[in-house]
């Protein structure tokens, strides 16, 4: 399962150690990740959205860290996946990844 991960950065000094605890325990459980946090800077806030919605579109599932709700453009994400049928995963929820079962 190829799951993309959505969560607040703007503001967060903390983001990049959120979001890789999140991608390696999705990795561990299975998952093909994808996210933008450790895209080279440089870009518009407009160029990194398209560069996630490209990858949220080659994926099965959104991952939403818990504080996603404080992002406009994690809400942007989870918009864009539901309208594509992808599955909502959010933080904290018990679901089924890679055949194995497990709190995310």
């Amino acid at each position: 399962m190829a799951i993309y991960v959505a969560g607040k950065m703007t503001g967060d000094p903390f983001y990049r150690q959120k979001f890789h605890e999140v991608v390696d325990m999705l990795r561990r459980h299975g998952a093909i990740v994808l996210h933008t946090v450790d895209m080279q800077a440089g870009l518009g806030y407009e160029s990194y959205m398209r560069v996630g919605f490209a990858m949220l579109c080659e994926c099965d599932a959104i991952y939403l860290i818990g504080d996603w709700f404080d992002s406009s453009g994690a809400r942007r994400e989870r918009r864009v996946a539901e309208e594509l049928g992808r599955e909502v995963l959010c933080e904290g929820q018990v679901h089924i990844v890679g055949g194995e079962m497990g709190e995310y």
